[in-house]
């Protein structure tokens, strides 16, 4: 639809959805999680080079306390982008503070250590978490 909408300007799309997105987020009394999650996916398939729609639409449904939605846009996004250690290292704090999981912590923390450029901390903290208390 959104497609069609905009005379098959893909990026023009996924903008006028994320648009929508957010004024769902941001004026609804009860924004749906499922609503936000649908249209993260749609933009991020819409245009492919804009990360900003998982990045904030992952922060939208851990507000909104869709963890399972949170993660899984983050465990999505941390795939597209590969090379966006912002998505992985999000993920591990996630695992580690909402689900007490240090395993899956330590292991999305060092991927996100793994990627050009991160923030050495992001292997220490890696390192900390599965070394345990």
């Amino acid at each position: 639809m959104w497609h069609a909408a905009t005379l098959g300007h893909d990026s023009a799309a996924a903008s006028l959805l994320w648009i929508r997105a957010t004024v769902h987020f941001a004026s609804s009394e009860a924004p749906d999680p499922r609503w936000i999650r649908g249209a993260v996916a749609a933009c991020a398939d819409l245009d492919p080079r804009w990360a900003t729609p998982s990045r904030y639409g992952a922060l939208m449904l851990a507000d909104l306390g869709d963890v399972e939605g949170h993660e899984q846009v983050l465990a999505e996004a941390s795939a597209r982008w590969p090379d966006d250690a912002w998505f992985p290292a999000a993920l591990g704090m996630s695992r580690w503070l909402r689900a007490g999981d240090a395993e899956g912590a330590a292991r999305w923390l060092s991927f996100a250590a793994a990627t050009p450029g991160a923030d050495p901390v992001l292997g220490r903290l890696a390192a900390r978490i599965a070394e345990g208390p």
